[in-house]
């Protein structure tokens, strides 16, 4: 005689995995990641090490505090070429930097699209993971009317590359002239924090 369920067995058994799947499905998607929490973290602390490394380039930006007059720049404000930056002035150049001037926001959104392998131009690019990136209206690297540490240049990421803000899904930043970053918007300072639960 062969052994097998019956079927009042098996519908049993389906009333159980049916049940349990009620109670645990709720519980597994609150502790599954938020993805848009996920991406702006990911925006910011990109943004973090791109911002620290330019900053830190000798190449691109050379310390330029003991200079004096106006080819005295300072951090991300320096829109002048040099030999060791490629990108901007480059090896080509006969002199050891550009006499005039570019501009620090073109400059500096041109070495930061070229770090992070960006398609598009400086007025809108997308990088790989999705998140498109948009200079926002206040680039004020060049600007004369403000102290040089309150310069910035406002970046804005959109995780979901979609345009629009939803629920927490745009970081926008403040890069500061000297690299310091702020963050504009109070659910992504929230998403950014170390400790910040990710399912949230």
């Amino acid at each position: 005689m062969k052994k097998a369920f019956t079927l009042a067995e098996l519908l049993i058994a389906l009333g159980v995995v049916g049940v349990l799947a009620a109670i645990l499905m709720p519980i597994v998607h609150h502790i599954a990641p938020n993805q848009d929490t996920v991406m702006i973290k990911r925006a910011f602390f990109t943004t973090q090490n791109v911002v620290s490394e330019l900053i830190n380039d000798a190449g691109c930006y050379p310390d330029k505090t003991t200079s004096s007059g106006s080819d005295r720049a300072f951090g991300f404000e320096d829109g002048y070429g040099y030999e060791g930056c490629a990108l901007w002035g480059g090896s080509s150049e006969t002199s050891s930097y550009i006499t005039t001037a570019g501009n620090g926001n073109t400059k500096f959104l041109t070495l930061f699209m070229d770090k992070l392998g960006a398609t598009g131009s400086t007025s809108s690019f997308t990088t790989r993971d999705g998140i498109k990136w948009t200079p926002g209206s206040k680039q004020e690297f060049n600007s004369s009317g403000l102290t040089k540490p309150d310069k910035y240049l406002e970046l804005k990421a959109d995780v979901n590359g979609d345009n629009t803000d939803g629920e927490c899904s745009v970081i926008t930043m403040q890069i500061y002239v000297d690299g310091k970053i702020k963050i504009k918007e109070d659910c992504a300072n929230d998403a950014v924090k170390v400790t910040k639960n990710l399912s949230e």
